[in-house]
């Protein structure tokens, strides 16, 4: 006696399996593209607070001697916090134009 109502196991797998590719795919883009910023910030001096994957609530993270790695729940972007990013910067009348040129670049 069959119930064709019951989804299998091998029937939902099917249906999800090209999501998760999906995620995976993205997140390596992500990676690769938040990781750029990563580099050239080491590159060119400008201190990195944290770097993160996904955004949401905090799934792991490591404190490392200057950066705080983090991995989020959502896989839905990441980024890259710098030191004295000039928007937080101009916000609190502490604009320094002295590191203009190095933060063009990253």
């Amino acid at each position: 006696m069959t119930f064709p109502f019951l989804i299998t196991a091998g029937a939902v797998w099917h249906k999800v399996w090209p999501f998760l590719i999906a995620i995976l795919f993205f997140g390596v883009i992500i990676f690769i593209h938040e990781f750029g910023h990563f580099i050239f910030a080491k590159l060119f001096g400008v201190k990195v607070n944290e770097f993160a994957l996904g955004m949401g609530p905090t799934i792991l993270k490591k404190q490392g001697k200057e950066t705080k790695y983090a991995l989020h729940l959502f896989p839905i972007g990441g980024y890259c916090a710098m030191e004295g990013r000039p928007c937080l910067l101009q916000q609190k009348g502490l604009a320094a134009d002295h590191h203009r040129g190095r933060r063009r670049h990253v």
